[in-house]
């Protein structure tokens, strides 16, 4: 591993403060701190301080989520597990389509069968507060992805134009 010491450790532990499952948090932050973002089963239960009971427990919490992904080495049965590069897992929350549908759809039945009252006003706000964060994640993705993007075109730009000079 590359990381500094007590990486996994410190990462992991503010992703449990934040409600995150322990051995999910720990298996995501030991993929997160190799270079290629790939270990197998082995190599997570070494670095997370695991079972390899409780890493595949954990991974298949991770794959649910869409923040990490199971790869077959090639001639083999060996597996690797993997972070997705194209979809970063922590923008998965951004891009996953249809995160709060079934949220909302249940929300929407209870507030049918609700008299008016606190109740069903505290539901009607959730409802239009999950459909609001549905609707704008997309954007706030593309928003970040495009201003992620700036800097690099400002750097190829200075170094092009300094390789004129």
């Amino acid at each position: 591993m590359t990381v500094s010491e007590g990486f996994i450790d410190r990462m992991a532990a503010e992703f449990v403060a934040q409600g995150f499952p322990r051995i999910p948090a720990r298996t995501l932050m030991a993929l997160t701190g190799t270079p290629d973002g790939r270990l197998t089963a082995a190599q997570l239960a070494d670095a997370a301080g695991a079972s390899p009971a409780a890493i595949s427990g954990a991974v298949r919490y991770l794959e649910l989520l869409g923040m990490v992904r199971r790869l077959t080495v090639p001639g083999t049965r060996k597996q690797l597990y993997a972070l997705d590069d194209e979809h970063p897992w922590y923008a998965v929350s951004l891009t996953r389509q249809g995160v709060y549908d079934s949220i909302l759809r249940t929300l929407r039945g209870e507030l049918e069968r609700l008299p008016e009252g606190p109740v069903h006003e505290r539901v009607a706000d959730m409802i239009a507060f999950y459909s609001y964060v549905e609707q704008r994640l997309p954007q706030l993705y593309r928003e970040w992805q495009r201003d992620q993007a700036r800097p690099a075109r400002r750097s190829n730009a200075a170094s092009s134009s300094a390789s004129t000079d």
